[in-house]
């Protein structure tokens, strides 16, 4: 059966529109169909795709109903304008659809014709760039970036060709040389901007590297600025090879490092100023970690001074040094630290166990990033030792000022009575003589003999005393008899005893001797026994013992039976700024200075003197002295 030719034609005109609309579908590309009232005749499936619905509900509808008014606006503009032209148009434009979603399009509009050559729509092919002009936008950001950052820092990029000529330098160039870009590029070598001082060998160094194809990072180098300034920057470069591999020349950067290289010069030349000062000054430095108290270093004062070498020194702790409690060191250097503190005064040891007062000045240094304590030692020990001499000096001054005022207290006051007494007494005789019977001039008589006895006997006491201070009475001390010392000693205190009916006792064994003056041990028996007597009463008793030590000693006592005496008596007994002075039993003058005289001739023999006493019930003196010779 043959068909028909137009039936022929129809099947063919099918296909082929079959064959088209497959290939629309299979291109990436957006392709649309409108008509010139702007109603979609047809499109391909990536636009029912990029719209959202499928074909057949694209069809028949208007870009006002698949998009917002104002893209759908846009459009329609877009499309009226081109129909009227009859002239293809091309546009980037932003798409927002319903939901929210944006999408950048690059679309080509174009009308078109029927076979009768009348105007029936526009064909449209659209392509999304969204993620291409994002990707653009990013590329212009960082160049537009780089070109900032460039444009304002102190770095220069050039790069040169293999005869080492400038084959291009950034705009940075004005800003650290103060060249412009075309007065270098293909004008000027690498070398001539390095300082004439230097530039062969740095010439010759630079064509060594090229030769070597070497990429070198960091080379600190010198260039020379338009008006001749030298200053320093920091070189990075790599070789730029071509497609043989053969070199082409180098691509790198200058940075200006001139302000921290002219920093860092400064820097060293204090540090060799200050290491030069602090290794050669005659007072003791170190320089000390303020947290763990390392030495970190010390000079050749603090060596010699120390006993210890820098080295072993440096390898020590402040505290292995310092004679103080640790936590209180730490203290202190902490105080310096925060400059609460900074002058302290401690004890040092010394390698060879010598302790050395010392003074020291610590203030906190920079040093290495962090702060440490740059310390200056004075040794004081002399001096120290001169101050607390002149302050015992200054103590012995007082007691001396205070045995002065006792001295003339005596003498003003005890001397008084006695001389009061000669006055009544001769007044009476010379205005009474002829009236006085035998027996009272020889009462009278009598009392004159006794007050002048106690009178001499404190007058004696008085110069002695009075020699002991000024150093005049000779100390020859020479071993003899003990009993022999004091039954010799004793003739004058017998005579007081008798009188007042006093036992006196002697428990002294014969064989004992003593290693002393025997001058000044006659005036320490004379003194206590004499005091024994006077506070002692009628037909009391006095005792005197001895024994010997096993430290090479005698001890001798002297007891009574006497009144004794308080606590606060027995407190100030030996001192000359309180008045202890008492009247005996019989109403005998006593000042005290026995007492005092007696202790000190003790002493001079290394000996010591002890009291015990108890009022009503008696006193007993007991001191040591040695029976060697010493």
């Amino acid at each position: 059966m043959t068909m028909p030719a137009g039936e022929i034609a129809k099947m063919n005109h099918a296909s082929q529109l079959g064959l088209i609309n497959s290939l629309l579908d299979s291109i990436p590309d957006i392709v649309f169909f409108k008509d010139t009232e702007g109603i979609y005749l047809g499109c391909n499936q990536p636009f029912a795709f990029f719209v959202g619905k499928s074909k057949d509900e694209i069809i028949g509808k208007t870009d006002y109903d698949l998009f917002n008014a104002d893209v759908a606006g846009f459009f329609r503009h877009f499309d009226i304008e081109m129909l009227k032209q009859q002239q293809p148009r091309h546009n980037e434009e932003w798409i927002t659809f319903p939901d929210g979603k944006k999408m950048l399009v690059d679309t080509l509009k174009t009308p078109y014709w029927g076979e009768d050559g009348a105007l029936i729509g526009i064909l449209g092919i659209s392509r999304d760039i969204t993620a291409r002009k994002e990707a653009e936008d990013k590329v212009t950001e960082s160049e537009k970036r780089f070109e900032q950052i460039a444009e304002h820092s102190r770095v220069i990029t050039w790069e040169v060709n293999v005869e080492g000529l400038y084959t291009y330098v950034s705009n940075t160039i004005k800003t650290v040389l103060c060249y412009k870009p075309e007065e270098i590029t293909g004008k000027k070598h690498f070398y001539d901007l390095h300082p004439e001082d230097g530039r062969e060998s740095f010439k010759i160094a630079a064509f060594e590297v090229f030769a070597r194809k070497e990429t070198f990072r960091n080379l600190e180098n010198r260039v020379v600025t338009k008006s001749g300034k030298v200053i320093y920057v920091t070189t990075n470069g790599i070789p730029i090879l071509d497609e043989s591999g053969k070199l082409a020349g180098y691509r790198g950067t200058d940075s200006d490092i001139n302000d921290r290289k002219l920093t860092e010069i400064a820097l060293k030349q204090s540090e060799t100023r200050f290491k030069s000062l602090f290794d050669r000054h005659n007072a003791i430095m170190m320089l000390i970690d303020p947290v763990s108290g390392t030495i970190i270093d010390a000079n050749d004062a603090a060596a010699r001074f120390y006993g210890y070498s820098i080295d072993t020194l440096c390898s020590m702790n402040i505290d292995e040094i310092t004679v103080s409690d640790t936590k209180h060191i730490e203290i202190e250097r902490l105080e310096a630290l925060h400059q609460k503190q900074n002058y302290f005064i401690s004890p040092h040891k010394l390698s060879n166990g010598e302790v050395h007062i010392v003074e020291v000045h610590s203030s906190p240094v920079d040093f290495k990033e962090k702060q440490i304590l740059f310390s200056i030692i004075h040794d004081i020990t002399e001096r120290k030792i001169a101050e607390e001499e002149i302050k015992q000096k200054s103590i012995e001054l007082a007691k001396l000022n205070a045995e002065k005022d006792k001295f003339f207290s005596i003498i003003a006051h005890d001397m008084r009575g006695p001389f009061n007494g000669f006055l009544e007494l001769t007044r009476i005789m010379a205005d009474d003589m002829p009236d006085l019977t035998k027996e009272e001039i020889l009462k009278l008589a009598g009392i004159m003999r006794n007050s002048a006895t106690n009178l001499f006997h404190l007058l004696e006491n008085l110069l002695e005393w009075s020699r002991l201070q000024r150093g005049v009475i000779p100390f020859q001390p020479t071993l003899f008899s003990l009993i022999a010392n004091i039954v010799e000693s004793m003739p004058p205190v017998v005579d007081m005893a008798l009188k007042k009916g006093i036992e006196i006792r002697y428990e002294i064994p014969e064989g004992i001797k003593v290693f002393a003056d025997n001058y000044m041990l006659t005036s320490i028996i004379t003194n206590l026994a004499s005091n024994a007597v006077k506070f002692t009463r009628n037909g009391g008793s006095i005792t005197f013992k001895a024994k010997e030590e096993a430290d090479n000693s005698v001890e001798i006592s002297v007891t009574d039976t006497g009144i004794g005496m308080s606590p606060q008596m027995l407190n100030e007994l030996f001192r000359l700024d309180t008045h202890t002075s008492r009247r005996g039993t019989n109403g005998e003058p006593s000042s005290g200075l026995g007492l005092i005289l007696c202790k000190d001739f003790i002493e001079k023999h290394k000996g010591k003197l002890f009291v015990h006493s108890e009022k009503e019930v008696g006193s007993t003196f007991r001191f040591t002295l040695p029976n060697i010779e010493i």
